[in-house]
């Protein structure tokens, strides 16, 4: 049984490149009889679609909840936002100084900590609160979508296709739809920012863009450039009167968190500035741009699909009167893809593009363009929506019964290992250290820690502050020295702080030998688990 669950787990977690490959391939072999036969009719097509969406849209919404079954989190910076938004909760800046003995902050916007810090104040203080909020961000941005394919066209087949994409496409990447970090919030503002489109009053259209643009700027900073193809939606609609409320009411969205006393605009700067410093890595930008290729294949392929039965004429006003909004909505992805490619970035920034892909998609498929579109192209566009719903199946199929296991198994953890030690020391001062590399993992179990106020020290966003040249300060070492902390909590059997970074393939410590130093001389081993 236990090799099962393995196996189960090892396939939970299949790699990138099968992910992109094995759904195309075997929905090659499963459909494309079915969709180049003319003995299927149109109708029988649309039912095949419709009833792949609803499917997709169940998994997706299943996978969405998953996430509160489990204990452990997926990725190493989801205690660091909790533990942000819970030291901003008691008083504590999101922003600190970059020579405190603290050390926690990092790039996000100041609205990633603040919707964990609403979480928590209104479902309580356990991370769980703030699985719930990731969750209900994913649902809510899927019912965005539903919405504004509905009221952008009446075609079944161009709705499922859509629906089909943004569920397969945003279940590619898997746990980054859930995990508690700011990609699912920047998934809802983007649903957000292409429902608004859709709303019959200018007005109001323009307001929800600017409401949802200036959200997800406050979330990631390059968040602006997700925006260019949303505002290239309404350019022919623009006015100055409707951008002017555009851009005020995206000014208002965007200054309203520094209003809470625990966000410093000052100190937030500071930190995008030192994040300038990252370099761009040649991989990550090779995988940015095959992932990006993968997503923008269906939707480039229906538009072609299209534009081909147009006339000459109608091919060259069409590209004559979008010019522009061509034009922006290039220029944001390419600033995207270059922003992606930084160390430690990666093909999740290309996630929040995914809402305006598929109501793309579903602009490309109305039944006015089917009716003009030659079949073959038509019939080889549809090819990625209908494995959209294969790539939905398989994660279900490979994790349904991980997550039974996981929620169902009470074997000790390291998670319950902490819970009980600080049952029994309630008054101590306790922070998660580190040991050597391959215990790590074992470090994300620091969710379950209450913030410690006075010093909080975070691995995750020290391998950021490493990247941008910022070494330990002296009163992080002073902080050491002193005791600040009055207890330690080291994976055992491991060297403490003897982890590398992430960056450059772990080639650099992360911790200096004089820390080590330090630490050795001022505490002792008392007790393990």
């Amino acid at each position: 049984m236990a090799e099962f669950r393995n196996f189960i787990q090892l396939l939970d977690n299949y790699d990138p490149l099968c992910r992109m490959v094995a759904p195309i391939a075997v929905l090659v072999i499963l459909l494309l009889p079915v969709l180049t036969s003319d003995k299927f009719t149109s109708q029988w097509k649309t039912n095949l679609l419709v009833g792949a969406a609803i499917f997709a849209g169940i998994a997706y919404t299943i996978y969405a909840f998953h996430y509160l079954a489990l204990s452990a989190p997926y990725d190493h910076l989801e205690p660091t936002m909790v533990t942000v938004a819970r030291l901003a909760a008691a008083g504590a800046p999101v922003y600190h100084s970059v020579d405190a003995a603290s050390r926690y902050s990092m790039v996000y916007g100041p609205n990633a900590y603040l919707a964990p810090l609403l979480a928590m104040k209104v479902f309580g203080p356990a991370a769980s609160s703030v699985k719930l909020m990731s969750a209900l961000f994913a649902v809510g941005s899927l019912v965005l979508v539903w919405d504004s394919l509905r009221r952008s066209s009446q075609d079944a087949f161009s709705k499922a296709a859509g629906i089909l994409y943004f569920c397969g496409a945003t279940l590619l990447f898997r746990q980054v739809l859930v995990w508690m970090r700011s990609d699912s919030q920047l998934l809802f503002w983007m649903s957000l920012g292409v429902w608004g489109p859709t709303r019959r009053g200018n007005g109001l259209a323009f307001a929800i863009v600017g409401f949802a643009l200036g959200g997800c700027f406050g979330t990631k900073v390059h968040g602006l450039f997700y925006f260019a193809p949303v505002i290239a939606l309404l350019v022919k609609r623009g006015t100055p009167t409707r951008w002017l409320v555009l851009w005020s009411t995206a000014l208002i969205s965007t200054a309203a968190p520094f209003l809470f006393p625990c966000v410093s605009l000052t100190g937030y700067v500071v930190w995008l500035a030192l994040a300038l410093r990252h370099g761009v890595g040649a991989i990550a930008l090779l995988n940015l741009v095959t992932m990006a290729g993968f997503l923008l294949l269906p939707v480039l392929l229906a538009v072609l699909s299209r534009i081909s039965g147009w006339s000459d004429a109608g091919r060259s006003d069409f590209f004559r009167l979008n010019r522009g909004a061509i034009i922006l909505g290039g220029i944001g992805f390419l600033v995207v893809l270059v922003v992606g490619a930084k160390k430690g970035a990666g093909e999740t920034h290309l996630f929040p593009f995914i809402p305006m892909g598929s109501w793309l998609l579903a602009w490309a498929l109305a039944t006015d363009a089917r009716n003009s579109a030659s079949g073959g192209g038509f019939r080889v566009a549809i090819l990625p929506f209908a494995g959209a719903a294969i790539v939905v199946c398989l994660p279900l199929l490979a994790s349904v019964r991980y997550w039974w296991w996981e929620a169902n198994d009470h074997s000790p953890t390291p998670e319950s290992d902490i819970r009980k030690y600080l049952g029994e020391h309630p008054h101590d001062t306790v922070e998660m250290g580190c040991g050597g590399f391959a215990s790590y993992p074992l470090t994300f179990a620091r969710i379950e820690l209450p913030p410690v106020k006075t010093f909080t020290f975070d691995a995750g966003a020290l391998m950021d502050m490493q990247e941008s040249g910022l070494e330990i300060p002296k009163a992080t070492l002073a902080a050491f020295k002193q005791g600040v902390v009055r207890t330690w909590l080291i994976p055992l059997g491991d060297t403490p702080f003897s982890t590398v970074s992430y960056y450059d393939n772990g080639q650099r410590e992360l911790f200096s030998a004089r820390l080590r130093q330090i630490f050795m001389e001022n505490y002792r081993k008392t007790s393990s688990t």
